[in-house]
């Protein structure tokens, strides 16, 4: 929805309808990045304005089984432990080490 109407507001800058000034209020953004949006703007492609990153899974992401896991372990086995402790018991017996 945001890259739309930032999609929008420059394709009134590029048909001359309002002005640089009027789109940098509009968007909340500085003059510097709506030159830049300018520049990224293409006419057969709404989507040009969207992260390379869109739809992408992060590759630091932890694996949901192994979450699953860590959940089921903190319920059942480690009930009453506090995270800090919780996290070694993971690492010492467990084998799984990550971050909090």
């Amino acid at each position: 929805m945001k890259e739309q109407h930032k999609y929008k507001t420059i394709e009134k800058i590029i048909n001359n309808k309002i002005s640089k000034q009027r789109a940098a209020n509009i968007l909340h953004l500085s003059i510097r990045r709506i030159e830049q949006l300018i520049k990224l703007y293409d006419p057969q492609n709404s989507q040009s304005f969207a992260h390379h990153s869109r739809g992408r899974i992060a590759n630091n992401k932890t694996n949901p089984q192994i979450c699953e896991k860590i959940i089921n372990l903190y319920k059942t086995k480690y009930i009453g432990f506090n995270f800090t402790h919780f996290k070694e018991k993971l690492i010492e017996n467990e084998g799984i080490n990550i971050s909090y």
